[in-house]
């Protein structure tokens, strides 16, 4: 039997799941979102999870939405969420005439 050390969730977060709150789970399909995926399909009833994915137009790699839908729980849906502007990454990075870093987070600077 596999050990399953317990994950520490706030109990506001635990008060709103037991209440029925729908839990939006980012995902990029990569690693870190599957053990993400893991994690909360573990806390979260799966009727109460969605997944969230933002594709990247012209720079995302083949079949990553597939991928995404084969390794999520079964009747966990995945929404689509393209950028609004229509711009690819590239379009960006031309723009800011600089690549995203640790230095200079696209995500949390706009």
């Amino acid at each position: 039997m596999t050990h399953r050390p317990s994950i520490p969730v706030p109990e506001e977060c635990r008060a709103a799941i037991r209440a029925g709150a729908l839990v939006a789970l980012s995902t990029s399909g990569g690693k870190d979102s599957q053990a993400m995926t893991v994690l909360l399909s573990r806390i979260v009833p799966r009727d109460q999870l969605v997944a969230v994915h933002a594709p990247l137009a012209g720079v995302e790699w083949p079949g990553t939405i597939e991928h995404i839908r084969a390794t999520l729980p079964s009747g966990v849906p995945l929404i689509l969420a393209p950028v609004s502007s229509g711009k690819t990454l590239l379009d960006r990075v031309e723009e800011r005439g600089m690549w995203p870093s640790n230095k200079a987070r696209w995500c949390t600077s706009d």
